[in-house]
């Protein structure tokens, strides 16, 4: 059985103009993140045009934000880890429910599953 260890990170962003510069609208600010990567994690559904440098221990996250606004910026990082477990035991039958609850064509083992 794997287990999940999940670190979820929410960033707030705000955005303002410089009272001497220019006004700023949506298509100036580009901002680029950088998150310091957990050890053996991995980013779930990263936003479009991150660059994860696992070598480096860091992603690089684009964060699009109109002038005067503010956003809020979710990354996940999961990593699993294999726990065993008795296969009657309460842990193993959510685990085994999980499982066959995710619709991604398991085919002959889930069926085997449902029919035990």
């Amino acid at each position: 059985m794997t287990k999940l260890l999940a670190a979820l990170l929410t960033i707030g962003l705000a955005a303002s103009s410089c009272a001497s510069g220019p006004p700023v609208t949506a298509d100036d600010l580009k901002l680029w993140l950088k998150h310091p990567r957990q050890n053996g994690m991995k980013l779930i559904q990263p936003p479009k045009g991150t660059e994860d440098n696992i070598g480096a221990g860091s992603a690089l996250v684009p964060v699009e934000i109109a002038g005067h606004a503010s956003k809020e910026l979710v990354l996940d990082e999961r990593q699993g880890s294999r726990q065993a477990e008795e296969w009657l035991a309460n842990l193993a039958d959510d685990a085994v429910k999980e499982y066959l609850a995710v619709p991604d064509g398991k085919g002959e083992a889930a069926a085997q599953l449902r029919a035990a």
